[in-house]
């Protein structure tokens, strides 16, 4: 239905784009492929599975969220006293969402060279290819900011009326301005990295895509001070003639009546800045219609030194199938990008939890204060042990199972060794750093006394993640097709699951008011921890699942 409404309203340009000289239908069908392309190219942060329903359009469902997340600033909008600090607040937000997701999740339609490899044979002329590529580019950030831009709108209708009839062209001007700087940032790490380098920054940008979504519910609300937001006015501050949101909103100000100087020189930034944006990426156009990455030499690599993994590695020199299984792991968990795209923001929500576990609503000073007198320490301890079912889950997917035939060929007796390899790189690569990071500020918070409660909490987890991986089917790491979903019993499993280091956590705290309680219970978790690694690497072939 979407696909159909932006064509339509294209025939509606039909005369216009012959006039340029642009074959509409072959303008049209380009252009109406691009599209059925983007909805069923999957989205990197919440791509939709198949499921035994009708799938949903991931493209939409991405809308959808860009809209409810557009919410965020409607707060800023209503408290501000400025509409100078309203409309800077709604544009930065919108501007740098884009900016994330055109470099995220429109990547590969930026730096795409095969249309111009297929068509390029074919009787289309480069300017109706070049015209249906723009047209590509436009419906997607109009679609996008739309979508983000409509709370805000909604809001500056009501405060400031019809002036919100002006935010659609300031985010057109804006979406000019970002779309330059995306082109300046691709060409200058294409000029100076290779491929390879240019899919790893493309993979960390889509990670802090998703790490702002949900960093942005817990914290941005929190930092703003709304009594001071109030009576602030930034008209006249020097650096406003400096950032492009500002020249944005200086015209939408402009239009609500205050027209001293600022909001002139900063509505006139805000039709100049974009328009020589666009003279300058029509200037660096064609070098999209190349191929991205220059194919340059790579220097010769110096010989290597023993990697840190490699030095955890030979804690099991003994057990060579183990070592195997953990070097193995450690670097496909360290190298398999859509690992990291779906385990990375997993980690990232421990901390969100932390964050509202210490309800920062206060001072520094008091929080840190009042936190000292309280036992909030064990929240934060047993976060990572939610983290290691996901991680552990994660690490046996894989884009490509078919190269798992290596494992069913291997000459080992027992695969369980190998499992138990990779159950150990997952937790020293992800988990035990998370927990690491979460015991390094309860100690600097509540200080030594909780030491002890931070080895038991480091056993509770490693004891957790091994029932995890106990509990769940056999695969090899990386092994399992990421389309395979066991649905049946693994919803109760997990529910469970993630009842255990709950009930641990409440058994910790009980043990808190016995004298040396949580120091004799060290002894039976490690005790039970290290027999259950064992008893798992002891899996037979029988046990394993293809």
């Amino acid at each position: 239905m979407l696909q159909r409404a932006v064509l339509r309203g294209f025939d509606l340009a039909a005369p216009i784009l012959r006039r340029a000289g642009v074959d509409y239908p072959q303008f049209r069908a380009i252009l109406g492929l691009k599209l059925t392309l983007d909805r069923k190219r999957p989205r990197p942060a919440w791509g939709t599975r198949e499921g035994p329903g009708k799938r949903l359009d991931p493209f939409v469902v991405n809308l959808i969220l860009y809209s409810a997340f557009g919410f965020v600033p409607v707060g800023v909008i209503a408290s501000a006293g400025s509409p100078l600090v309203a409309f800077t607040v709604v544009h930065s937000f919108v501007l740098v969402m884009v900016g994330l997701g055109l470099v995220s999740d429109f990547s590969s339609v930026l730096l795409e060279t095969r249309d111009q490899q297929i068509l390029g044979a074919r009787p289309v002329a480069p300017k109706t290819l070049l015209a249906a590529r723009l047209a590509h580019i436009v419906v997607y950030l109009a679609l996008l900011s739309g979508s983000l831009a409509a709370g805000s709108l909604i809001v500056i209708a009501v405060r400031y009326g019809v002036v919100a009839l002006l935010l659609p062209l300031t985010l057109a001007l804006g979406n000019v301005l970002v779309l330059a700087a995306t082109g300046a940032l691709y060409l200058l790490v294409m000029r100076y990295f290779d491929q390879e380098r240019v899919r790893d920054v493309i993979v960390y940008v889509q990670i802090v895509v998703v790490m702002t979504w949900m960093f942005g519910y817990q914290i941005l609300p929190r930092l703003i001070d709304m009594k001071a937001l109030a009576t602030t006015d930034i008209a006249g501050r020097w650096w406003t003639y400096l950032y492009p949101p500002a020249w944005l909103a200086g015209l939408l100000d402009l239009a609500t009546g205050r027209s001293g100087p600022p909001q002139w020189i900063l509505a006139t930034l805000a039709l100049v800045g974009p328009a020589v944006a666009f003279v300058a990426l029509d200037r660096l156009g064609p070098s999209f219609r190349v191929a991205p990455v220059a194919a340059h030499r790579r220097r010769p690599r110096k010989p290597r030194r023993v990697v840190f993994h490699q030095r955890l590695a030979a804690l099991f020199r003994r057990w060579p199938a183990t070592r195997a299984g953990f070097e193995l792991t450690w670097q496909l968990c360290a190298g398999d990008r859509q690992f990291k795209l779906r385990t990375y923001p997993a980690m990232a929500m421990i901390f969100i939890f932390g964050f509202v576990a210490l309800r920062p609503n206060q001072g520094l000073e008091e929080l840190v204060a009042s936190l000292a007198q309280s036992v909030r320490y064990l929240p934060l301890l047993y976060l990572s042990a939610i983290l290691a079912p996901a991680a552990i889950s994660e690490a046996r997917n894989s884009e490509t199972p078919a190269a798992a035939w290596i494992y069913w060929s291997a000459p080992i007796a027992r695969p369980g060794a190998l499992l138990a390899g990779a159950l150990m790189a997952v937790l020293m690569q992800l988990v035990m750093p998370a927990f690491g990071l979460l015991a390094a500020v309860c100690l600097a918070i509540w200080g030594l006394n909780v030491l002890a409660d931070v080895v038991l909490a480091a056993g509770v987890t490693w004891l957790t993640s091994v029932l995890f991986a106990w509990w769940e089917e056999r695969y090899f790491p990386f092994s399992c097709p990421v389309s395979v979903r066991q649905t049946s019993g693994r919803l109760g499993r997990l529910v469970l699951l993630a009842l255990v280091p709950l009930l641990a956590g409440f058994i910790h705290w009980g043990l808190t008011f016995v004298p040396w309680g949580v120091h004799a219970a060290m002894l039976p978790v490690y005790g039970a921890a290290l027999l259950l690694t064992v008893a798992y690497a002891r899996t037979d072939w029988r046990s394993m699942r293809a």
